[in-house]
């Protein structure tokens, strides 16, 4: 994990935590004088109604940058894959993405990518990205109201950014993926019931990366987070999907060819 905190409390609550579930908290990168992000989320009736976000965006220091740059290229040598989520805080920039691109494709390893808008055009040549289709319309600059327009879109960013695949999540329409030689697959949503959003994205790129990274082709990769995705929305609140959890609905799903 890598990231940029601040010197406050809940910097020192992410740290704690990360400790406590056993993972590195050195990729933690404090940026003195910039407080940590803190999202509070207002829910009535078991829906999200507004999000507060206290945080700053604007881009972080050199210094921080520098730093974040260098952990992740030492950590390259030890790593099957490199997932970058931009949430538009400042962290992505186009001079750490330039860096780590670069470094990672150098050492044959897999990046993934959950972009957002104003860093879309800087991810290229990375191995897939996962945009929802609100990013992709933006990128694409043209309405996806047909499964034509999103293959079409797909195929854009695949040749724009120079990738190898592109994942597009459409919501309740489910996900469609899309490689360089132009094959397409539709994957219905796994969703039963709905509940809270919240993660949902997440859960689809890390799901989508452990499962490619443990063997699985791509496809199947796609399949599996789709089912991930769908347990994930059917939880109040931010959740993480359980392995037996996970187990047990691709066994009973009846849209996951697997």
């Amino acid at each position: 994990m890598c990231g940029i905190i601040g010197d406050d409390e809940p910097g020192e609550t992410i740290k704690q935590q990360l400790h406590a579930r056993g993972a590195e908290i050195e990729g933690m990168v404090v940026e003195p004088g910039r407080p940590t992000t803190v999202k509070t989320r207002i829910i009535a009736h078991n829906q999200q109604v507004v999000r507060l976000d206290r945080e700053e965006r604007s881009p972080i220091s050199r210094q921080s940058r520098q730093k974040v740059a260098d952990y992740i290229k030492v950590r390259l040598s030890s790593v099957d894959a490199l997932v970058i989520s931009d949430y538009e805080k400042g962290l992505i920039t186009e001079p750490l993405l330039r860096d780590i691109i670069t470094c990672a494709r150098r050492k044959g390893i897999v990046v993934a990518v959950d972009p957002k808008f104003s860093n879309f055009k800087h991810f290229k040549k990375v191995t897939i990205v996962v945009p929802n289709i609100k990013e992709a319309r933006a990128f694409a600059r043209h309405e996806l109201e047909s499964p034509e327009d999103v293959l079409a879109a797909a195929r854009y960013i695949l040749k724009t950014l120079a990738c190898e695949y592109v994942l597009i999540k459409m919501g309740e329409q489910g996900m469609t993926l899309v490689d360089l030689k132009g094959h397409s697959i539709s994957i219905p949503t796994a969703a039963l019931e709905v509940y809270d959003v919240t993660g949902a994205g997440d859960t689809v790129i890390s799901s989508l990366v452990l499962a490619q990274s443990s063997g699985a082709s791509w496809e199947e990769a796609a399949r599996i987070a789709n089912v991930a995705a769908g347990i994930a929305v059917s939880h109040l609140g931010t959740t993480t999907v359980e392995l037996k959890e996970l187990q047990n609905r691709i066994q009973n799903n009846r849209f996951s060819r697997l």
